[in-house]
């Protein structure tokens, strides 16, 4: 008679046969249950913050959203996800009757996940230095010359609303372009200037025509700026 552990090892091995890869994984957390993996083993998670949904600690959504996850060297689709960018720490939640449990993952185990389409990666990944450890950055860009990657952060602060502290949070984001194996803060368009000075003529350029661009929305315009100097790179 075989054992579950057994069962479920053929039922996995046939499934391979029927269905892609990610169909197979989600098919054998669904039948193992997510409890049972090693997606749970990290620490239970209490949100410290009384907020309200027009302004959160979490990224995007107050509420859980469907996303994917690299945890222990093992990808998880399709599970529970939020992201608390105030304390830099992924969440998910046990399943069935104990789905209000919390679960923190351990961030060193964490190497990408994706929320809304949404791409983060640990930094331990990009860079060699520990001691620049900077927690989960946004692939906002990438191509083969070019990285630009966000660190999205809230920075935390009360203020007296009819007597009573509430918190709240605003957006401070920090820009970085990852390139030659480095990772380069970028504070203005002119910083570029700096990391990519063979480049200064194109930024330039690319400025002097993206104005408004630049003043409206940075982050839509340094992702525009590095798919052109990608493709002026390619097309030489």
């Amino acid at each position: 008679m075989l054992t579950l552990i057994s069962f479920l090892s053929v039922l996995f091995m046939f499934s391979q046969e029927v269905t892609t890869n990610r169909e197979n994984i989600v098919l054998f957390d669904n039948i193992v249950g997510l409890e049972n993996t090693s997606l749970f083993n990290g620490k239970r998670y209490y949100n410290t913050y009384k907020t309200i949904p027009s302004n959160t600690n979490f990224f995007k959504f107050t509420d859980y959203t469907k996303g994917n996850v690299t945890y222990n060297n093992q990808p998880f689709y399709e599970v529970d996800l939020k992201y608390d960018v105030t304390t830099d720490q992924l969440i998910t939640k046990l399943t069935g009757d104990k789905s209000y449990i919390n679960i923190e993952l351990v961030k060193d185990k964490v190497t990408d996940f994706q929320i809304d389409k949404h791409h983060f990666i640990n930094s331990k990944s990009l860079l060699k230095d520990v001691v620049s450890d900077l927690g989960f950055l946004e692939i906002a860009y990438s191509s083969e010359h070019y990285k630009f990657l966000i660190k999205r952060d809230k920075k935390v602060s009360k203020k007296l609303d009819n007597k009573k502290y509430v918190f709240v949070f605003k957006t401070d984001d920090v820009f970085y372009l990852f390139y030659n194996d480095e990772l380069h803060p970028i504070s203005s368009y002119r910083t570029v200037h700096k990391i990519l000075p063979n480049r200064k003529k194109d930024i330039k350029s690319f400025y002097k025509f993206n104005k408004k661009l630049f003043k409206k929305d940075e982050e839509q315009f340094f992702i525009s700026l590095f798919k052109n100097l990608e493709f002026k790179t390619l097309n030489k």
